[in-house]
Formats: C-alpha cells, structure tokens, sequence
C-alpha cells in the first residue's frame, strides 16, 4: 500500500499591516538612526498593537537588522548605527507582522503550501494577488510569439505594458472564457 502524501495545511490569512514613519526628514542624524513608527490594518487604520516590526539595511556591507514591538496604540521607536552600504541602491527596510503568525519555515511547512491551486499565500493580499495575474498575462500575451489572429491583442497588451495599465481586463477575460486554462488539480 502505498503511502498517500499529506494534505495540505490552510495557512492562517495575516491581517496586512501598514507602516508610517512619523520622522521622514530627520530619522537620520549622522551615523545614528532613529525611527518613530507608526503600524496600523490597512483594512480599517485600526492600530496594529504587539505586532513585531523589523527594519534592516538591504546593501549593507554587515547585515544589521533591529527588532522591536509596537505598544497598544501600533507606535514604535527603533534605534540603530547605520552600517557602512555596499551597494548604490541599498535601502531602509521596514516589516511589521501581527504577532503569532509566521511563515512556512521548513521545507516540509513550504512542501504543505498549496500553491498549485493558485491561491497567494497569506503574505500577499488578494489585491496584489489579482494585479501580479493581470501583469503575468498581459506580459506573457505581448511578448511572445503570437499569431495573425493575435497580433491585435499583443499590440494592446503591449499597450497595457508600456503604460502599467492592468485594470479593466477585458481581453484576459475574454481569452480565458475562448480558451479557458486547464486545471492541474
């Protein structure tokens, strides 16, 4: 008998959490860094308390990253020496997750994630999910080798890509609902 794989584990959907930095112009004197945050639910502004907020040099020459919590009303201070950069386009990375909720750490935890199903996971929202899908298509669609019939469409998906354009997609429905995709489970 052969053993049957495990089912996928539904990973908990992470409420997305909005970061404001409240000293845009002065949070860098120096070498020191300070930050005043504020992390609030993008889905109504409430604001986020206990969530886990990280900030990190992203082209660093060491990496540096400091951690903290946001108090009850999502505010949160963080203070660090700015790392030499290595890198022309390095930059100030700032994340806030609610606290508890982590992401698949293991390859067994990322091997149950579903993901052939097509569903983002809970680290993208369904917004971005569905704007990420219109940019595939359009951009699979102008860009490769299309025939005669096509060769409309391509120029309006190229349209679309020239100009970041992907709301209304009335092509990608009407291509999907001609020739609609298989499903591979």
């Amino acid at each position: 008998m052969k053993p049957q794989p495990a089912a996928p584990v539904p990973v908990p959907r992470a409420k997305i959490i909005a970061i404001e930095m409240l000293n845009p112009r002065t949070w860098l004197t120096g070498k020191h860094a300070t930050l005043y945050l504020v992390a609030r639910y993008k889905e109504g502004g409430a604001p986020a308390g206990n969530a886990r907020v990280t900030a990190r040099v992203a082209g660093a020459a060491e990496p540096t990253e400091v951690v903290t919590s946001t108090a009850v009303d999502g505010h949160a201070h963080l203070e660090f020496e700015m790392p030499r950069l290595a890198s022309e386009d390095a930059a100030l990375v700032i994340e806030a997750v609610e606290r508890g909720f982590r992401l698949p750490e293991t390859l067994t935890e990322w091997a149950q994630f579903d993901y052939v199903a097509g569903e983002p996971g809970p680290w993208v929202s369904p917004e971005k999910f569905e704007l990420i899908e219109r940019f595939k298509f359009f951009h699979e669609l102008a860009w490769k080798k299309a025939s005669p019939g096509k060769a409309l469409l391509q120029r309006i998906a190229r349209y679309r890509c020239d100009r970041d354009n992907y709301r209304w997609p009335v092509e990608m429905l009407l291509t999907r609902w001609l020739a609609p995709a298989q499903r591979l489970s």
